[in-house]
């Protein structure tokens, strides 16, 4: 089982794992099958996005900010209610995707179903969030927040 520490220190500022949170490289792409129709019929191959996913134990459905999405040509497949933390949406879209993770040497995981959301800031340190990283994908994942050494522990 690969282990990836990541540590969230640099000496200007200390640890920021409590400012920053735990934030990881991701690159979002068209899902794999799509891309394959859309080379087969000649249609252009969108770029993949770079950004960072935010750990959220909270989320039990990972989240992709929507203009990603649609930067990707990507169309919902469906409509689900969402409860969180700011109320609740009654019509959120459901999109696949494809993601990987290079920090984990993990690349090309389908997922049948993000939703859509407006979920991109940026953290104190710049880092540009774009998607928040739910519990669907953390199943596969034991994870230690050790806010002690300002660190996070991904085993998968």
């Amino acid at each position: 089982m690969p282990t990836f520490n990541f540590v969230f220190w640099d000496t200007a500022s200390g640890g920021f794992l409590e400012s920053e949170g735990p934030v990881i490289d991701v690159v979002i792409s068209m899902p794999t099958q799509l891309e394959a129709w859309c080379i087969t019929n000649n249609f252009p191959v969108p770029a993949p996005v770079t950004g960072h996913a935010l750990i959220d134990t909270g989320a039990s459905i990972s989240g992709i900010h929507l203009p990603v999405l649609e930067q990707l040509s990507l169309l919902p497949t469906d409509f689900i209610r969402l409860e969180g933390a700011t109320g609740v949406e009654e019509k959120a879209p459901i999109f696949p995707a494809r993601v990987s993770f290079p920090g984990l040497n993990l690349n090309d995981v389908t997922m049948n179903m993000v939703v859509g959301n407006q979920v991109s800031f940026h953290t104190l340190k710049g880092k540009n969030i774009i998607m928040l990283l739910g519990r669907d994908l953390l199943k596969g994942f034991t994870l230690i927040y050790n806010g002690t050494f300002n660190q996070i522990i991904l085993s998968h």
